[in-house]
């Protein structure tokens, strides 16, 4: 039975992948379509700002041919130049300058340097420049790592990272992440893609040497073991999904299919307890009606002889509480017993 429902979900599910693949290639081809279209107007607008560039360009060299023929060019200092090469050097293409988040040791250590180093690389900063960006980042106790440094001029940034990294990283912890992700299991109520978000977290944080496939596997692993449902376990372990991602969409996808079914199975249940309790209804009715005239067939003959001897048995009744007080014999009062009857014929004799 459980193979003939793991067949028929199976069938469903790909029913539901050919019905979703001309859906996804009509997506496809809007996107395709609506990127060509964002394409060619960036297009339009890279090459109106590069005109309007050059016009300035031509403008300022106007400007200048006008003041040298007025007054001799004064020659940039080396330090002049200095601070024109940086600040062309932190000249991203969007044409400003980003600018890094503080540091304060208050969040994780690893997501602060990556986006430290994707601005680095996007303000196309050296390693002289990345040093001193991320000595001014820190801001209170994790300011408190430039204290033992004493050679600022070979200051490096691996050196101000490795000691941030023993101050505020997690490789004390990777066992810590360890632990709850081998014993991460899927909680009450909770939905399938907020656990499978929180064991990718964990695996990243458990197994930081890995390779993504590596981690991506053991995760996928974990996620399957994780889950409460029995029936989307198995279904998952049948088809040997190897990779997070799509055990997740099909988890999901098996969990609606599961629900349908669920719900058509509850209403015939209840149809069939409905038609249950109405024939039970009337069956007991006709109990409780063959019942009471088999009660009243046994009352009848009881009250017609309660109702004609009623007089007759108060008489016996009460003819057997009578007791004589001179003989003490029963059904006579003194005043009725013979013997004094008797008596008081003899005396009046």
């Amino acid at each position: 039975m459980q193979a003939v429902s793991l067949q028929a979900a199976l069938r469903e599910i790909r029913e539901l992948r050919e019905e979703q693949m001309p859906k996804d290639a009509e997506f496809e081809e809007r996107l395709r379509e609506k990127d060509d279209a964002l394409r060619e107007e960036q297009m339009r607008k890279d090459a109106e700002f590069e005109e309007r560039l050059r016009e300035r360009d031509d403008a300022l060299r106007q400007l200048e041919e006008r003041i040298s023929l007025q007054t001799p060019r004064q020659q940039l200092s080396p330090s002049n130049n200095r601070e024109q090469n940086l600040e062309n050097n932190c000249r991203n293409d969007l044409g400003y300058k980003l600018k890094p988040d503080s540091y304060d040791g208050s969040v994780p250590l690893r997501e602060f340097l990556t986006q430290f180093n994707l601005i680095a690389r996007a303000n196309r900063w050296s390693d002289s420049s990345k040093t001193v960006a991320l000595a001014a980042c820190l801001r209170g106790k994790a300011r408190s790592v430039l204290d033992g440094i004493f050679e600022i001029e070979n200051l490096s940034f691996e050196e101000i990272k490795s000691k941030l990294e023993l101050r505020f990283g997690e490789g004390h912890l990777a066992q810590t992440y360890y632990t709850q992700f081998t014993n991460r299991k899927q909680k009450f109520s909770e939905d399938i893609v907020t656990l499978g978000s929180d064991i990718e977290r964990l695996s990243r944080l458990a197994y930081p040497e890995c390779t993504h496939e590596v981690r991506d596997k053991i995760a996928c692993t974990q996620f399957v073991a994780a889950l409460s449902n029995g029936f989307i376990k198995q279904t998952l372990q049948l088809e040997n999904v190897s990779s997070l991602k799509p055990a997740i969409e099909r988890a999901m996808a098996i969990k609606v299919i599961q629900e349908n079914s669920f719900t058509k199975n509850e209403n015939m249940k209840f149809n069939r307890e409905k038609r249950n309790f109405v024939r039970n209804s009337e069956k007991s009715n006709d109990k409780k009606e063959v019942e009471k005239k088999n009660i009243e067939k046994r009352r009848r003959p009881f009250k017609k002889n309660f109702n004609g001897n009623n007089k007759q048995n108060n008489n016996n009744f009460k003819q057997q509480k009578k007791e004589c007080w001179k003989c003490g014999a029963l059904g006579h009062f003194r005043s009725e017993c013979p013997s004094e009857i008797s008596e008081a014929k003899e005396n009046s004799v």
